[in-house]
């Protein structure tokens, strides 16, 4: 059982040959805010794919380099039956802070559940959702999409999970001001490169072919 607190927005580039992140940008929340990245990209959300794409076709050219956007969903989570990797019982985990990572088969999904709450008027953390994955096969991939069944009893909501709230709150903001910091390095690196590109372009002579001796200053 999941309940859900704050949504936001992420877009990564992952290479999957190397394990590890290229790129990473701000959590968002709406499409129109500004979302900037640790490469010193600034763009609006909604725009943000196919314009990191045209500025970075060298970065995702090789096979196993993929942008993509995914769900990040703050939150606790409860196994009231749960079990380890060898199927054996685990001792009952109960609201455990955590964050869920959403995107390729299972982002649409999310998009309906995040819909299902707007459209009752319901706030993101009035209810519990049950998660699930449905095995597929297709072909030799095999992929494991999230189902979700949004609960209908309302959940209390005291000083314990306003404090909760507050604490995912602040740990977006500050995954956030790191971004920012890396978005300035990197800004300040490119105005470096793009200073030292033009002075070592310009033709050494280009301010004396039109000087006579009599206007020389010594």
């Amino acid at each position: 059982m999941f309940r859900p607190y704050i949504h936001t927005h992420r877009f990564s580039v992952f290479d999957s040959d190397a394990m590890a992140g290229k790129a990473q940008s701000t959590h968002f929340k709406t499409w129109d805010e500004v979302v900037l990245d640790d490469l010193g990209g600034e763009y609006a959300g909604k725009t943000y794919k196919r314009k990191f794409t045209e500025d970075h076709a060298r970065l995702l050219s090789g096979e196993k380099m993929r942008l993509q956007c995914s769900h990040v969903l703050w939150g606790t989570v409860t196994f009231p039956n749960g079990k380890d990797m060898f199927k054996n019982k685990t001792e009952l985990v109960t609201d455990i802070p955590c964050m869920f990572y959403v995107k390729g088969a299972s982002f649409m999904t999310m998009v309906n559940m995040l819909k299902e709450f707007s459209e009752q008027g319901l706030l993101l953390f009035s209810r519990d959702v049950k998660l699930s994955v449905e095995r597929i096969v297709n072909g030799e991939v095999t992929y494991y999409p999230v189902k979700y069944a949004v609960q209908k009893a309302e959940l209390p909501f005291a000083e314990d999970e306003f404090g909760l709230l507050k604490q995912f709150q602040a740990t977006i903001d500050a995954e956030n001001q790191d971004i920012y910091a890396k978005f300035e390095k990197k800004q300040n690196a490119l105005k470096a490169d793009a200073v030292a590109k033009d002075v070592s372009s310009a033709p050494l002579d280009a301010d004396l072919d039109d000087v006579s001796d009599d206007k020389i200053p010594f």
